[in-house]
């Protein structure tokens, strides 16, 4: 007897024939036994977007790399999210197969603690996932103007040519905050884009009232957030009224 070692090149049932000669050259070969060498060997898989940090509007492109040393099976992938930051996972979809990528509404998401999970697993049953690396953001809703008025001169709503007019609103953010927000002054005779500063809780802007013509003055705030978010809201109103009263003629 002899023992001999065979290495398998893949996980499958093989076919052993085992033969013999005696020391006169009789020779059998008759013997045959089949091994199976099970699949062990876990497959890989990446979520390579989104990965963290990203502020995403609209559809979430969910992309990822995965491989086995037999193959994924067909229908065997299944995406999740998680909207705490991988504490609980929900089944976006399953019985996916191996395309690389998947779309995914997400019309009903508004949380800067979202992450992505794939979960694949081949022929022979071995598992394996992989999960965003830190959260991202998936905002839906556009930033909101909660408040608006003028704080010089005196909260008053009647300006004149000439007026340093300081205008403040509030915005409620979105998950993925505040980007920028500005307003249309133009009505006033300034910057038909003029930047508001946050200062405290509101945003502040201030504008000399020049060559405005007398009347309603309607102003558009616009909110941008991170993700791409707008919203325009005509959130100041004032009066300009430039025109100096008359004096008649009176009697003594």
């Amino acid at each position: 007897w002899a023992n001999r070692s065979v290495t398998f090149a893949q996980p499958a049932t093989y076919t052993l024939l085992a033969n013999c000669t005696d020391s006169v050259g009789n020779y059998n070969d008759t013997m045959t036994t089949n091994v199976t060498i099970a699949d062990v060997t876990l497959p890989t898989v990446s979520v390579t977007s989104p990965n963290g940090a990203e502020n995403i509007t609209g559809t979430v492109t969910i992309a990822w790399t995965a491989a086995d040393n037999v193959g994924i099976s067909n229908g065997s992938l299944a995406v999740e999210y998680s909207d705490d930051s991988g504490a609980t996972w929900t089944l976006i979809e399953g019985s996916l197969n191996d395309t690389g990528s998947y779309s995914w509404p997400a019309a009903a998401i508004n949380s800067a603690s979202v992450r992505v999970r794939v979960n694949v697993s081949d022929a022979a049953g071995n598992e394996n996932n992989d999960s965003s690396d830190a959260d991202f953001t998936v905002d839906q809703i556009a930033p909101e103007v909660t408040a608006a008025d003028t704080i010089f001169p005196g909260q008053q709503t009647m300006v004149k040519n000439g007026d340093t007019v300081t205008l403040n609103v509030s915005v409620t953010a979105t998950p993925a905050g505040v980007d920028n927000v500005s307003i249309n002054a133009s009505a006033l005779g300034c910057d038909e884009n003029l930047t508001m500063t946050l200062t405290g809780a509101t945003y502040l802007a201030s504008c000399i009232v020049a060559g405005a013509t007398d009347g309603a003055a309607n102003l558009l705030v616009r909110v941008n957030d991170t993700a791409g978010n707008i919203n325009q809201t005509t959130a100041v109103t004032l009066t300009v009224d430039s025109t100096v009263p008359e004096v008649s003629d009176a009697a003594v």
